[in-house]
């Protein structure tokens, strides 16, 4: 499947700093380090799909970013699998929030 750019259901929020243990946690991973090279921040968002008329399917997007927010689309740094529900895609987006607030994105799993 190709992946295409969908900024028309694409809702992020504010970039969140990326503190210490998570920024530490990525050097030690040899595939972040480049990804991460000049980003400062998690921006994290919620992607609708239309998959059929008038129905949505959602998912939690995270992606090194800067400060204002700038981020390639193309490199994720992680990505849910698509889920049926709104709701769901959301109280996922507060969780991963609440975890790079509290230094702790990099302890989800991938």
């Amino acid at each position: 499947m190709v992946e295409t750019i969908n900024f028309r259901e694409f809702y992020q929020k504010k970039p969140i700093p990326i503190h210490p243990n998570d920024r530490l946690a990525i050097q030690n991973e040899s595939n972040c380090v480049d990804i991460f090279q000049h980003f400062t921040h998690w921006l994290i968002a919620l992607e609708g799909n239309e998959f059929t008329r008038g129905q949505c399917q959602w998912r939690v997007l995270i992606y090194p970013s800067d400060e204002g927010g700038g981020f390639n689309y193309w490199l994720p740094f992680f990505r849910t699998s698509y889920l049926a529900s709104f709701h769901e895609a959301l109280e996922i987006l507060k969780e991963f929030e609440s975890k790079a607030n509290q230094d702790q994105l990099m302890t989800i799993q991938r």
